[in-house]
C-alpha cells in the first residue's frame, strides 16, 4: 500500500489552499499541526491565516495517491494546476521564491563558515525539537550515518590507556580533608 502522495490544506473560509507532498500523510498532517499551533510554522503565510481563523476552519485532503519518486513531479503539477496561495515556494522541492530574513542568511552564512551558534539560538533549536520522534527511516538513516564513526561502533578504551586515565595528573593538588563551604 502506498502511504506517499500529495495533499492540500484547505482554509474553510476563504478557500485557499496549501500543496504539499509527503511520504507519510499521517505523519506530515502532524507535523503541520504541531508546528501551526506552537505559532512555528516555517510558512508564514499558513501560520497567519491559522492564527486567524483558527484551527477549525482549515482540512487536509488528500490529492492523490503515488510512488516515492514521483513526489516532487506531481506536487509540482498541483501546484501549477491549483495555484495555491498559501505556497510560498512555487517550485516543488525548491526554496527558490522564500525570501530570508538578513538576520537568518547571517546564521546560514555562520554556519557554513563553521561558527557555532550562540547558546540562546542552540537552546531555541532544542526547544523546537522537543517531542519530536524519528521515524524508522530516519533512524536507519542515522544509523548509516554513523557507521565510521567510533563510537558508534562501540568503540571502547583499552585497558592500557584506561589505565593511564586513572593516574592523577602532576598538577592536581590532592586535599587530605573535604573541603567545608
Amino acid at each position: 500500500m502506498v502511504k506517499s502522495g500529495i495533499y492540500k490544506i484547505v482554509n474553510c473560509i476563504t478557500n485557499k489552499i496549501y500543496v504539499g507532498s509527503a511520504v507519510n500523510f499521517k505523519n506530515r498532517w502532524s507535523w503541520h499541526i504541531k508546528d501551526l499551533k506552537r505559532n512555528a510554522h516555517r510558512n508564514s503565510k499558513l501560520q497567519r491565516a491559522w492564527n486567524k481563523y483558527g484551527e477549525n476552519d482549515f482540512t487536509f485532503h488528500v490529492l492523490e495517491y503515488c510512488e516515492k519518486e514521483k513526489l516532487i513531479e506531481r506536487e509540482q503539477f498541483y501546484i501549477n494546476t491549483l495555484k495555491p496561495e498559501y505556497n510560498i515556494a512555487l517550485i516543488a522541492g525548491s526554496s527558490l521564491g522564500i525570501k530570508r530574513s538578513i538576520k537568518t542568511k547571517q546564521l546560514q552564512r555562520n554556519l557554513k563558515l563553521g561558527k557555532s551558534l550562540s547558546l540562546e539560538h542552540r537552546n531555541k533549536i532544542s526547544y523546537g525539537n522537543k517531542g519530536k520522534k524519528h521515524s524508522e527511516e530516519t533512524k536507519r538513516k542515522i544509523s548509516k550515518a554513523h557507521l565510521g564513526n567510533k563510537w558508534a561502533l562501540g568503540f571502547r578504551h583499552s585497558e592500557d590507556t584506561k589505565a593511564k586515565m586513572r593516574k592523577p595528573k602532576k598538577s592536581l593538588i590532592l586535599i587530605s580533608e573535604p573541603l567545608r563551604l
